[in-house]
This record gives structure tokens, sequence and C-alpha cells, in this order.
């Protein structure tokens, strides 16, 4: 109530501005943000991730046999490390050389001071030789180069130029150089050169002569085995002299093997040689017998011929 008791422009729940049912005055602001409603969410969508490979199993290889045998003499260094490998050596040998000349002239000049008189005689006698040592240096070219002291005799006759000598090495080489180390037969190995003339500089009258050479410094089955597995290719030149003599002063032949094979100081040997195996019946290599009677020169009929005989 107003003063006077008269009622005001607008009584109590009449017409107040925002009231129930009343619209808003012309000026009302308005809000300058006005309400939205979200955006839906979007179904929820799993990942979809490529299928995995399909197993492929790994392929399953056979094991491997272990190379070189137990027992297999060791193969040669490559050619390429010879030189640093005999340069080591040919320093080592030149130290030790120094050393012993050294203790020899301290010993002789303690014993010139000690004795006043003559030396005393020297006691002089047969030596025997180490297990498994040449029995002979000269062998007679029909008899081979013998090796070994067992029961069983085998002889095997091989031209160096020939790939089917290689392929028996291979083969057979091993269980023969068992068979020696174990005394289990006596080895005659005769080197002969039946095609010589379809090489061009004669490789396998030199190759056979530079084996004799190192059947005199006790390497024969290795350098025997060495020149069969690195053969040249059939009626091409073979390896001239001084690789023959690298090749053995890597198995560890020395100055009186290189000047053998130098000086063809074996030449005339395997000429003979070739000519007594052609007169023992012998025109084919390779070519073995067993205790004089002659075998299949392979693997199998060797090993069944030793085994039988023993």
């Amino acid at each position: 109530m107003y003063p006077g008791g008269e009622s005001g422009p607008y009584q109590y729940g009449e017409g107040y501005p925002g009231a129930a049912g009343q619209p808003p005055p012309p000026n009302y602001p308005q809000s300058p943000y006005p309400y939205q409603q979200p955006a839906p969410t979007p179904p929820y969508q799993p990942p979809v991730y490529p299928a995995p490979p399909a197993y492929q199993p790994q392929p399953v290889y056979p094991p491997q046999p272990a190379y070189p045998p137990v027992g297999y003499p060791p193969p040669a260094p490559p050619r390429s490390q010879r030189s640093s490998v005999l340069l080591v050596a040919g320093v080592a040998l030149v130290a030790m050389l120094a050393v012993v000349g050294v203790a020899i002239f301290v010993v002789v000049k303690s014993g010139n001071k000690d004795n006043a008189g003559p030396n005393p005689p020297v006691a002089t006698g047969s030596t025997t030789p180490s297990a498994g040592a040449s029995p002979t240096k000269n062998p007679a070219p029909g008899d081979g180069l013998t090796v070994g002291s067992g029961p069983v005799h085998v002889d095997i006759y091989v031209d160096y130029g020939c790939p089917p000598c290689g392929n028996f090495e291979q083969a057979a080489g091993y269980d023969l150089s068992n068979y020696v180390t174990t005394k289990k037969i006596t080895l005659s190995l005769h080197p002969v050169a039946f095609i010589d003339n379809q090489s061009k500089n004669q490789y396998s009258s030199r190759a056979a002569a530079a084996v004799a050479c190192a059947y005199d410094g006790d390497k024969l089955l290795e350098y025997s085995q060495y020149l069969l597995e690195h053969q040249p290719a059939e009626g091409t030149a073979g390896p001239e002299n001084s690789e023959l003599i690298s090749d053995g002063r890597a198995l560890g032949l020395g100055n009186a093997f290189a000047s053998c094979v130098n000086n063809g100081s074996k030449k005339s040997w395997v000429q003979q040689a070739t000519s007594a195996a052609n007169g023992n019946g012998v025109n084919s290599v390779p070519t073995a017998f067993v205790n004089g009677g002659k075998v299949d020169a392979t693997k199998a009929a060797v090993v069944n011929a030793v085994t039988s005989a023993s």
C-alpha cells in the first residue's frame, strides 16, 4: 500500500517482471550464448586388426659331420697366408739358431778349459726309427713309398693329374691314413706318370717326383693328400715347381725338400716306378692291391679287403 491508502501500479504477485506468464520487457537483454544441445556420441566401434600371417614351418637340416675327421692330416693354409707364415717361421728359426750357436760356443769354451787332453771318442751305433717313420729313404721304384708297420699290406697306384685318383683320395684317404696310424696296415704308395703327356708342363711326373721328395721328409701322406685335393683341371698346366715347394713348406718340409724338387732328383725314380707298374700289369689309375690281390679302387672294396685280411 502506498501512502494515502492507494494501491501502487503493481499488486503483489501481479505484473512483476519475470513472473510466470508475463513477457519480458521490450528491452530485456538476451544472453549472447544461447544454449545448445551436445552432439550425440557415436556408438563404440572396436578396432579391427589385420590377421597374423600364416605359420610357415622352418626347414630342418641334417647335422653336418665334423671336418676334418679326427686324426686326418690338416690341409695346408691358403696360398695368400703362406708368405706371412713363412716370414714368422723364418724369423723364429734365425732367433733359435742364434741362441743355439751361443750355447754351443759357451760349452766348447768350457770344455777346452776343463780338459787339457784330446776329446774322448764318441760311441757310434745304429739308431731306431720313430714309430711311423719311413723304413728306408731309398726304396726300389717297384716297391713304392712305404709307411706303416701293420700286418696287412696295401698297394695304391696313383697319378696326380688323374681326376679319379683325387676322387679315390676323398673317399678312402682318411681310412688308409687311420689304418697306418693304428698300425693295421703297411701302405705302399706308387706315384706314377701315366698321363704326363696330357699336361702342358708334365705335371704328373713333376708332382710324383715331389711326392717322392716329401717321402724323404716324412710327409708322404700329408703331401700326397694335399696334391690330390688341389688338382689342376685335366689337360691344363699344373703348378710349377715353386708352387710345389711352397705347398711342401706349408706342411713343414724344408730346404732339403726344395732342393730335391728344383733339382729333379726323383724324376728318374718316377720313370722307373712307372715302368715297374706296367710290368706288374698296372695300366690304369687308381689301382689297389691288398696282400697282393687286386681289388676295386673304391673305399668299400679296400676297407672290406683290409677287414677280411685282418
